[in-house]
């Protein structure tokens, strides 16, 4: 089930909040799009409530869901000239939105906000790291337990025995995320159940068994690699105005 859309966002980027603090907010439907690919990338968004995913699709009509926003994340900081994804609610959605050039003319003024832009940038290469799974061929097992340790840190969620994490998102979504089909996915968690690393505690919460071995199924250790992908993958556009860092 998806987040309530009255669940506020954490406390993490204090500046970047007081930033969107005097915006109006939105309420998105679930399913529902509040950006389009191809469409100008004038706005950066923040979420309030609830959980998005940014998804596009490929020439042969195949969905990709490049990545999931939660409560307190920013999209839309990348100085590029049109949106490469479509924003939808996962389920009903809270957001609040303004035009990115504003925000980088108060950043100007406010060092604290250009950190936390910077940081944001920083996080959205990283947040490439699961499309550098699917370019390196992980192994579909490997990928889903690399999207749970990204998850539970996402989540806040400590991983240690018994953790438990809750899935937001529909399955089909995941699936999207990690590059394969909803039945390789029911195939990769149950290896994964078997091996003792992750369960289903129930339809939306996954139970972390093994924190040890879900953290080597999730490739931590090809880490260099997956940076390296990343930033090949996910670096274009990502562009700050000149003279913004000085």
């Amino acid at each position: 089930m998806p987040e309530s859309p009255d669940e506020p966002a954490d406390g993490r980027d204090d500046a970047l909040a007081a930033a969107f603090r005097d915006r109006p907010v939105e309420r998105v439907a679930p399913g529902r799009a509040f950006l389009r690919e191809g469409a100008p990338a004038r706005d950066a968004l923040r979420v309030e409530a609830g959980v998005a995913r940014l998804q596009r699709r490929l020439r042969d009509g195949r969905r990709v869901v490049d990545a999931f926003l939660f409560p307190g994340d920013v999209v839309g900081l990348a100085r590029v000239e049109a949106f490469a994804f479509t924003g939808e609610a996962v389920g009903p959605l809270a957001l609040r939105r303004m035009p990115r050039a504003r925000l980088y003319a108060r950043a100007a003024s406010d060092r604290a906000l250009q950190e936390r832009i910077v940081a944001r940038l920083r996080e959205e290469i990283g947040g490439a790291g699961m499309r550098a799974c699917v370019s390196l061929g992980l192994p579909p097992a490997e990928r889903l337990a690399r999207f749970v340790v990204d998850l539970c840190a996402r989540r806040g969620v400590a991983l240690e025995p018994g953790a438990v994490v809750r899935v937001p998102m529909p399955r089909e979504d995941v699936a999207d995320h990690l590059g394969v089909g909803v039945e390789t996915l029911a195939r990769a968690l149950a290896v994964l159940a078997e091996e003792g690393v992750v369960l289903w505690a129930d339809q939306e919460s996954l139970v972390v068994s093994d924190p040890e071995a879900l953290r080597r199924r999730g490739g931590l250790d090809l880490s260099a690699r997956i940076s390296r992908q990343a930033g090949r993958d996910g670096a274009r556009g990502l562009l700050l105005p000149v003279g913004f860092l000085h």
